[in-house]
């Protein structure tokens, strides 16, 4: 039973270290998907280093919907 469990736990970690190197690909995805719109780069951007700093995908959202407000997403606006 021991032996069971210990596999069933690697298998688990395994799965979850696969969905999380999945998540990374979209995330690039999106923002190359992106083109050459700067804004909508920007605000890509913008929520995927929220979401890396450790934030949910709900406050990540609110925070990205914040600073789009504060800036536009515009370069000049975010960048100085």
């Amino acid at each position: 039973a021991k032996d069971l469990q210990e596999s069933i736990t690697e298998s688990s970690r395994k799965q979850t270290k696969e969905v999380e190197k999945q998540t990374k690909e979209s995330a690039k995805q999106a923002v190359l998907l992106a083109g050459n719109d700067e804004r909508v780069r920007n605000m890509l951007r913008v929520y995927l280093a929220f979401r890396n700093a450790g934030l949910g995908d709900k406050q990540a959202r609110v925070m990205t919907a914040q600073v789009g407000r504060e800036t536009d997403f515009r370069n000049e606006a975010m960048f100085g």
